[in-house]
């Protein structure tokens, strides 16, 4: 599954299939997993999920920047841009972004569930 299909990205080189770099170092990819969502609240309910998000990153020493609330054609879906410790490193951090992401592919789940790792 190629999931952006005619989309210019100014400034970004093509790396690898489904990967893009900028001469500034920023490195921009695209990742479909076929799996349920494991978000810990509805899409529906932006401060429930903003809070159990914002404790997630922070269990992992994060930061979580944003989570906002968007819709990808009909469907729901999460923003999230985040800020992580550089991994092995004294000092450094790393900022991911997601955007839009993590779109159901299926209903929510009625269960909440604490991932393993941010």
């Amino acid at each position: 599954m190629r999931p952006l299909h005619g989309v210019e990205l100014p400034g970004y080189r093509s790396v690898d299939t489904d990967a893009w770099a900028s001469n500034a170092g920023d490195l921009l990819s695209l990742y479909y997993f076929g799996l349920p969502p494991d978000l810990p609240a509805a899409l529906d309910d932006g401060p429930s999920l903003r809070a159990a998000l914002t404790g997630f990153v922070a269990e992992a020493g994060g930061g979580l920047i944003e989570a906002s609330l968007k819709t990808l054609g009909q469907l729901p879906a999460v923003r999230q841009i985040l800020k992580l410790p550089l991994p092995g490193q004294p000092n450094g951090q790393v900022f991911i972004g997601a955007s839009p992401c993590r779109a159901p592919a299926a209903p929510p789940s009625s269960r909440s569930r604490r991932p393993s790792a941010v």
